[in-house]
C-alpha cells in the first residue's frame, strides 16, 4: 500500500505505513526537520495507529527549529 506522508512547515514529517497483508503491523514514524527519527511506534490496530498519527502530526506542527 501507499504510505501516508505529511510534511509540515517546520520541516518535520510524519510517515504511516500500512501492511500489505492482514496480519501485519501499522508503523507510524515522526522525523525532525534535520531528518533524524524522533519517535516510532508499531500498532496492530488501525484506530490506534490513527491516534498516534494525529499526535505525531501535532508534535511535528509545533516542533521548534
Amino acid at each position: 500500500m501507499t504510505p501516508y506522508i505529511k510534511t509540515h512547515k517546520t520541516g518535520a514529517w510524519v510517515v504511516m505505513t500500512r501492511p500489505d497483508y492482514p496480519t501485519g503491523l501499522f508503523e507510524v514514524k515522526l522525523y525532525s526537520s534535520g531528518g533524524g527519527l524522533i519517535d516510532k511506534v508499531r500498532c496492530d490496530d488501525y484506530r490506534t495507529a490513527l491516534e498516534y498519527r494525529r499526535a505525531f502530526n501535532a508534535i511535528a506542527k509545533n516542533e521548534c527549529k
